[in-house]
């Protein structure tokens, strides 16, 4: 988990570079939580077939976004 955090706190940084290793984990929690987010979205109904985003998913893609 060291490295996702690492990923987070170098986000803005643009010097050096991100491991192959650390990046690819990096991609795949990220995958791994929105998929979990939407699946919880669909089954509490927060998820909205007209815009095909839920609350939670949503909410995280803006906080990674920013």
């Amino acid at each position: 988990m060291n490295w996702y955090l690492e990923g987070l706190k170098n986000y803005a940084t643009f010097s050096g570079r991100a491991r192959r290793k650390e990046f690819w984990l990096f991609v795949l929690l990220n995958f791994i939580i929105s998929v979990i987010l939407i699946g919880v979205d669909l089954s509490t109904g927060t998820f909205s077939e007209k815009t095909g985003v839920g609350l939670l998913g949503g909410g995280y893609a803006s906080i990674l976004s920013t």
